[in-house]
């Protein structure tokens, strides 16, 4: 039997004899060997500092013990004094992590210390909160309701995230936090007949389950048990416990103050106990400080010497670190290199080939003299001299990560997320044939003995246009970008929409005819034809602290194999600020720097400039190429030196802002020209970069997303890559609507500045704003505060926001001109004053500024007292409240932030073409020119098909109940263009909703008629007189003959008029379906 490579490791660390009590002295990297060392003397409770209790360190853990099972018990961030709650996420993490310790699934128990003096649930209390259900169980819909809403969770339409349910009927989704995966629970009646897990991006179910654990997401607020109680046997080892001996010290004063706080300004005695209880936990900490358990520490001078050590952080010097990789190995020691996936793995195995080291990755145990690679989990590398061991980890040898790496998480493509997901009654929609109305919700009426559902939309002057559900494929959700005048309603019968029509559609024409001129025009231009890579450019890939995400790493072989073709780039690479759009612009550089060409890096203000120049700065620093910077954070002196290098060709990279496109700035040979933002520049310097685009590629980055419809619209005539995967670890924004309250701003401010970061505080007048820092310098005097807005000269302003960036200001007193663009990880609080004020696309936009890396990130919108607010501002400050991820303003917002990328993208000349139709029509018609403009033939319109059989195909409400989904089913349905995709859309409604009523089955005949009707060319299919008339226009789309024949084989009847009858029993619908069949199956 094969022995790991971890169980390898381990056996050569346990011949270290580690006492029993008192101090270890190790370094931090070794410290998760070590302890899975311990681990066969029994289970251990860790208690660790910020620095080190962290979940990095429990997937350290994890890789170490080999799966033995890590409970972690994140701290829970509280000011009950300051009505500042613990962050949600946080809450449900510790739920998991005491679950964990009582099922007995845990072996490592791993908290910082303010986790352990924090009160918790007792053990009992907890287990009585959890609910089982099991295969078999008999529970009412009622009562799972109300176990779910008392255990915290969100009822939502869809179930996506942890802690949230929804109710369809006979079917139930739950996603509880103790599972990875949400699960689908489905009655007959009220028995439970099925359980199984499903994905939360499709929707669809997965593996079937046998019971579900339902847990609480968050404590009791009267908590007063100890963590001890869920860890019998559990053996205590401290991390640091000078340091925080000394930081309990400091707490212990903090909370007296809060207590007095509290006595002072008379506030809710009930926080009292809880400051007490906390008090008590630093009690009975300090007492087990005193009892000497075993404790690990970096530097003890009576310890126990481990003979282990640090080893050097090498920060992306490969040559270096592999010299010192082929020293280790000739001295016949075991070095191990720990990476984070077998991509990696692979990778740095190869690099490793390439430099003459011999190197393997298969899971074996660790040899003399040999390096071994292994996918794994490890912050810090450690050696042991004595022992000839050498372990690296990935940030050894890259450097340190500033955020996590990123993980495949698709963005909004759950199923039925189309915009009547959030269709409200009094929205605007527009109908293909009719125009722009009001949609005043679905309405039912008796229809040929069945009652139907209708949708009502009301037109100018009152008029009524009810639209039967299976044509819901006519009519589109209105949208255009906000801020945008209500559009203006069309007359039913009126000759307004056609005219409409017809105007937008020239427009449409000419901007696809000076796109697709612009394309030809590239084309026609010969480049240079890049080579394949080079082995620097492998190794500086190889450098990249992460495996790329899927997206990102398409992005990359398009620019790239746009860089070897003979055309001259012209790509659009769309991606939000921290996706990874520089890694793309970054190698494309490297690869035309290696072929002795230069690179412009164009950024549109002085910030992003700076940002652009460190971060290359820091990818290339192992590579011998001259990265320079031209904005007005030079010297005029440094500004000409630069200018002289970039034309004798000593500077390989610039980056800089307009200053780039002064006539005095020229290069020996210019090779790639980077873009970033060019929405933002002014018409003079888009003139100016028109010349300096010829014969030069180009690669454009914009933050701003452009909606799917338009990328589908464009393909083909604008190259485009788009980056949706957010990087792993990045948690939600805590997200709170509070009173304004001094007392909340500082509790949050000092929060934020007391573990290291940075804050905004964002009011929307500028002249409230001094007197607004004066108050804010005393309400936090440790805070170094720092004022912008935009009646500032340029220059003070630069100024002010780069010391902001390089941290020498803490807090950021601003109006809304922050830059949307500016990726600075520190920034993880955002105040914003009068929130009632602002809309809810400037809030979607204000808070993506903070929350950029793996820190919790808090957003407070404060608003005055309900009492002073107007009616208008109660109205916005309820849709506020709906301001959360899934929530449906969270979802009008960031469509409209899409909707602004897309005007910014198309042009202001087509900003009223949009709005006179709608995006989605838009699109619709610009997706079809485009499309006509590159066959070179013109694509009729397809005239919408009637279908009138006297069928009950309503979606009953007890089966769908939410009226949006009713109409997205509908929408899909009469949509659909074949059968499989029908098939596809009937398996997810019966998976999502349990099985179907007959008028399911009725509508999606419908679907598969209509679909075949499009197919033939038939406008009408109606029954009368006991038989069914399929009519087709003056001229068919098939062959007359075709249909003679089929009309001869079946023996129907055809009519003057295009109408053929067919006498077709009880049978409608089915008769109907085989006719089109048999239509289109007949041979010419």
């Amino acid at each position: 039997m094969q022995i790991s490579i971890v169980r390898s490791l381990l056996d050569r660390l346990e011949t270290i004899s580690l006492p029993e009590t008192g101090a270890v002295v190790t370094p931090e990297g070794a410290r998760a060997a070590l302890l899975a060392c311990l681990l066969p003397r029994g289970p251990i409770l860790v208690i660790g500092t910020r620095q080190t209790a962290t979940p990095e360190r429990a997937r350290d853990l994890e890789y170490f013990t080999e799966g033995a099972g890590v409970a972690y018990l994140p701290p829970l961030f509280e000011a009950p004094v300051l009505k500042i709650p613990p962050h949600p996420e946080a809450e449900v993490e510790r739920v998991k992590g005491l679950m964990r310790c009582l099922d007995g699934s845990a072996h490592i128990a791993l908290m910082e210390w303010k986790s352990f003096i924090t009160p918790v649930d007792e053990p009992l209390g907890l287990i009585d909160r959890i609910k089982q259900i099991k295969h078999g169980d008999e529970i009412t819909r009622d009562q799972l309701q109300d176990w779910l809403h008392a255990l915290g969770y969100l009822r939502q339409d869809l179930t996506t995230a942890p802690g949230e349910y929804s109710f369809r009927g006979a079917v139930v989704d739950v996603f509880s936090p103790y599972h990875d995966l949400p699960v689908r629970i489905e009655f007959e009646a009220d028995r439970v007949i099925s359980l199984r897990t499903f994905d939360p991006f499709t929707q669809l179910s997965r593996d079937p389950l046998e019971g579900i654990s339902v847990i609480p997401l968050h404590e009791r607020t009267s908590a007063h048990g100890n963590v001890l109680e869920y860890l019998p046997g559990f053996r205590v080892v401290v991390e640091e416990p000078d340091q925080i001996a000394g930081e309990l010290q400091q707490w212990r004063e903090g909370l007296q103050r809060q207590v007095d706080l509290a006595t002072d300004l008379d506030l809710d005695d009930a926080a009292s106990p809880h400051l007490a209880r906390l008090l008590e936990g630093i009690d009975q900490l300090e007492h087990l400080l005193r009892s000497h358990p075993l404790s690990l520490q970096t530097f003890a001078p009576t310890g126990f010497e481990t003979g282990l050590r640090p080893v050097r952080s090498y920060q992306g010097l490969i040559e270096e670190w592999v010299r010192e990789v082929r020293r280790g190995a000739a001295q016949r020691r075991r070095v191990l290199v720990i990476v984070q996936s077998r991509g990696l793995s692979d990778r740095v195995r190869e690099l490793l080939v390439e430099r003459g080291v011999e190197a393997r990755t298969h899971e074996a145990g660790l040899e003399p003299g040999r390096v071994t690679v292994a996918a794994g989990h490890l912050q810090k590398g450690f050696e042991w001299p004595d022992g000839g061991i050498e372990v690296y980890s990935e940030i050894d040898v890259f450097g340190p990560l500033p955020t996590a790496p990123a993980v495949s998480r698709r963005k909004g493509g759950a199923a039925f997320q189309t915009e009547l997901r959030d269709l409200r009654p009094g929205d605007h929609v527009t109908h293909v044939e009719a125009g722009i109305g009001v949609f005043r919700g679905l309405v039912r009426m008796g229809i040929e003995g069945h009652e139907q559902e209708f949708m009502h939309i009301e037109y100018e002057g009152g008029d009524k246009l009810y639209v039967p559900m299976d044509r819901m494929d006519l009519v589109e959700k209105y949208r255009a970008s906000g801020g945008a005048a209500a559009p203006r309603l069309d007359r039913l019968g009126g000759t307004g929409w056609a005219k409409t029509k017809t105007r937008v559609r020239k427009a449409v024409e000419e901007l696809a005819v000076e796109l697709l001129n612009l394309y030809a025009e590239r084309r026609l231009v010969k480049g240079h034809a890049y080579g394949p890579d080079t082995s620097w450019q492998k190794e500086f890939e190889e450098s990249f602290e992460y495996e790329p995400t899927e997206d990102q790493m398409q992005a990359i072989l398009d620019s790239k194999g746009d860089l070897e073709g003979e055309q001259p780039m012209d790509r659009l690479i769309c991606g939000d600020v921290g996706y990874g759009k520089t890694e793309v612009a970054m190698r494309a550089a490297m690869k035309v720097v290696t072929e002795g060409k230069q690179v412009a890096v164009l950024a549109p203000t002085t910030i992003l400039a700076y940002q652009h120049w460190r971060t290359f700065q820091r990818r290339f620093e192992a590579f011998p190429v001259r990265i320079d910077l031209l904005s007005r954070f030079r010297t005029k002196a440094e500004q000409g030196k630069t200018v002289a290098d970039l034309i004798a060709g000593a500077v390989d990279i610039v980056i800089g802002t307009h200053r780039l496109l002064s006539k005095d700035v020229a290069f020996r040979d210019l090779g790639l020209l980077v873009i970033d933002e060019e929405q933002r520049f002014g018409v003079t310097h888009k003139e100016r970069l028109k010349g300096m685009k010829k014969n030069v590629e180009v690669l454009a980055l914009s933050a701003t997303p452009i909606p799917r419809t338009l990328q589908m619209s464009l393909a083909g005539i604008r190259d485009m890559s788009v980056i949706e995967t957010p990087p792993r670890d990045r948690l939600s924004i805590h997200t709170q609507v509070v009173p304004f309250d001094a007392d909340v701003i500082k509790a949050a401010i000092r929060f934020e500045l007391g573990r290291g970061g940075q804050a905004f505080f964002v009011h929307n007048r500028i002249e409230p704003l001094p007197a607004l820092a004066t108050w804010l310098s005393k309400l936090c005097p440790e805070a170094h505060i720092s004022m912008v807005h935009g009646r500032m000269g340029e220059r003070e302003l630069e100024e002010r926001m780069q010391e902001f960036v390089e941290g020498k200001t803490d807090l950021l007193l601003s109006t809304t001109i922050v830059e949307n663009g500016l990726d600075i990880p520190r920034v993880n609080t955002l105040i914003v004053n009068r929130a009632d004020h602002f809309g809810l696309s400037q809030l979607y936009q204000l808070r993506g500024r903070v929350g950029r890396s793996s820190a919790r990130a808090y957003a407070y919108l404060l608003v005055p007292p309900q009492a002073v607010l107007t009616d208008v501002a109660r109205k916005r400050l309820a849709a506020l409240r709906e301001f959360s991820d899934l929530g449906a303003g969270f979802r009008i917002a960031a469509l409209d932030l899409e909707l602004r990328g897309a005007g910014s993208f198309l042009g202001h000349r087509q900003h009223g073409h949009i709005e006179a139709v709608g995006f989605d029509m838009y699109c619709r018609m610009l997706e079809k020119t485009v499309e006509e403009f590159r066959s070179g033939r013109q694509i009729e319109e397809e005239a919408p098909v009637t279908i009138n059989l006297g069928l009950d195909i309503r979606i009953p409400d007890e089966y769908v109940p939410d009226t949006n989904q009713r109409l997205q089913i509908y929408k899909r349905v009469s949509s659909a263009q074949s059968e499989p995709e029908l098939g596809k859309l009937k398996a997810e409604v019966v998976d999502r909703y349990g099985r179907m009523p007959s008028q399911l089955d009725a509508l999606f005949l419908y679907g598969r008629i209509k679909a075949l009707a499009r197919r033939a060319g038939v406008r009408s299919i109606e029954l009368s007189g006991g038989e069914v008339q399929f009519r087709f226009p003056e001229v068919p789309k098939l062959a007359p003959d075709r249909i003679l024949e089929t009309v001869r084989v079946l023996g129907m009847r055809l009519e003057p008029g295009g109408v053929v009858c067919l006498t077709a029993g009880d049978d409608l619908a089915g008769a109907s379906s085989r006719f089109l069949e048999t239509l289109l199956a007949t041979p010419l």
